[in-house]
């Protein structure tokens, strides 16, 4: 197994019921660590940088990796009088970089790992469209 290697040090980003199990296996050989544990990541848009510059970066880092990266952003919390304009820069960032020909670009997205993930998220997506059904025309 990997944790029987003779390694000095660990790295790992990842959850913090995973990163227990390393800290377990990397003090049994006295292996130094470093442990990314899934901060929350804000992003605040207050309109004093160019808000197309401002929508690429937090859409990259959000969607590189199917959102799964240490530094994807989590949530943006955005003024409003800039509100409108960021959410045009993001969207067009979205049509341009995941939707080609209108059709969404599935050599873009990663895939989700296991049964047991895909009904968290299954579950997340139910509970956003109770909370906040779309307008209807």
């Amino acid at each position: 197994m990997l944790f029987d290697l003779p390694v000095d040090h660990i790295f790992f980003t990842g959850s913090p019921a995973v990163g227990k199990v390393i800290m377990a296996a990397a003090a049994r050989h006295l292996a130094s660590v470093t442990l990314e544990l899934g901060d929350k990541s804000p992003a605040i848009i207050d309109g004093t940088h160019d808000l197309a510059e401002s929508a690429r970066i937090v859409a990259d880092g959000r969607h590189m990796n199917g959102g799964q990266m240490c530094f994807a952003v989590d949530y943006v919390w955005v003024r409003r009088d800039v509100l409108e304009p960021f959410l045009a820069h993001y969207h067009a960032w979205v049509d341009e970089n995941l939707y080609a020909d209108g059709r969404l670009n599935a050599a873009s997205m990663t895939r989700i790992l296991n049964e047991r993930n895909l009904e968290r998220v299954l579950s997340l997506v139910e509970d956003w469209a109770l909370d906040d059904p779309p307008p209807t025309a």
